[in-house]
Parts: C-alpha cells; structure tokens; sequence
C-alpha cells in the first residue's frame, strides 16, 4: 500500500489524527510497512485512554501521523486506520516510514499548528488533528520526504527474442551486431514493406537488452 492510497476513495468523511508512541514501551521503527498493529483503549491499570473519544472515533480510512515521545520527539511515520474499535483495540497499518523525521521544535514553530490537540494538552496518545493541521504538517514532511516517483518496469529483450520475431540466423545475428558494435552504423536494403525498420527496432532492443 502506498501512502497515496490513503488519500482516495472514502464514503465518510475521513479524519485525522496524532498518535504518540513512548519509546519506551513500543515504537513505530518495529513496524514494518504494511504491517497491522494495535494499540489498546485501555491502560496496563484497565484504565480508560484519555480523551477516550477519539478512540471510539476513528474510523477505517482515517489517516494517522505517528510521532514518537521523549527522548526522540519527532514525527516519524504515517499510518492508517484499518480497524475501528472492537471493545479493546484499534488496528492500524504503517504505510510509511519517516527517512527524515520531523522534529518537535520545528512544529512547535508554526503558529498555524498553535492550536493542534496534542499541543494545547500533550497528556495522552491518540489526539484530533483538523483538515488543515493535517494538510500543514503533511507539507512539512513532504519538503524533508517528497515522494519518489515509481520506477518504470523494465521489459528484458534478448537475442533469443530477436530472433523469435526476425527472420534471420544465429550466425548473421552475430555477424551483424559485430558490424554495428564496430561501426556504429549499418545500412539495411530492400524493397519498402519488407521489415527493415521492424528488424532494425528489434536489433536495438535485443543489443540494448531491453525494451
């Protein structure tokens, strides 16, 4: 799952959150991308979570940034809501990981963030993030993490291939990419509509190994 999938399709309206990880306890590093996890509504002491209502709150779909507690204070993962409560648990996926986490002192910064849940009250795990606190901080990311763009896949072509699709021997194959290898250019004859242009785009396929 790439993080772009968590920006499309979704019949409800989708939340955002801040979910705060004690390193001392677990940390989103042992995640691996894709993997489910989840994380209780209630503490070791079988205590409400507080601000219990975003709990009952998040939804499938809802996108989360993952931040780490003291001593790391930085954001360091994006994540989403797979599961909604069940009673005990949510479940979410990592969908990225933080190359260049983002520190605490610099969201602290931005007056555009002065009102976010987590910094008006820090105490608790799970806080509301509105569109455009989501929107600011995901800009933030983006700047030190910008998405690469997906490699193209690349189709082998090889001399079997060639001459799967070219009427022409083994031995004049070889002949012939001796002779371009070595001159550079070659020049190929014969009456218009024969395939000169056809085995021409197949040689270079086939002497470049792919398509």
């Amino acid at each position: 799952m790439s993080v772009g999938d968590l920006f499309s399709g979704a019949n409800e309206p989708r939340r955002y959150w801040w979910l705060t990880a004690n390193p001392k306890v677990w940390s989103f590093a042992d995640i691996k991308i894709g993997e489910e996890q989840s994380y209780t509504l209630y503490n070791e002491n079988g205590n409400k979570r507080r601000v219990f209502q975003n709990f009952l709150d998040a939804k499938v779909g809802d996108v989360v940034i993952g931040y780490e507690a003291n001593p790391v204070k930085k954001i360091v993962a994006i994540a989403e809501i797979t599961q909604a409560n069940d009673g005990n648990n949510i479940y979410f996926v990592k969908a990225e990981g933080l190359s260049v986490p983002i520190e605490y002192s610099v969201l602290k910064g931005y007056p555009e963030l002065e009102k976010m849940e987590f910094f008006v009250q820090p105490n608790g795990s799970l806080f509301k993030l509105t569109k455009g606190e989501f929107d600011f901080i995901m800009d933030i990311i983006r700047e030190e993490n910008p998405v690469k763009p997906a490699t193209a896949t690349v189709t082998k072509y090889t001399k079997a291939d060639f001459l799967s699709k070219v009427f022409m021997t083994k031995e004049r194959y070889d002949v012939l990419e001796a002779l371009l290898r070595n001159k550079m250019n070659i020049i190929l004859q014969g009456a218009p509509g024969v395939g000169k242009t056809f085995a021409a785009k197949k040689l270079a396929y086939a002497m470049m190994g792919e398509v």
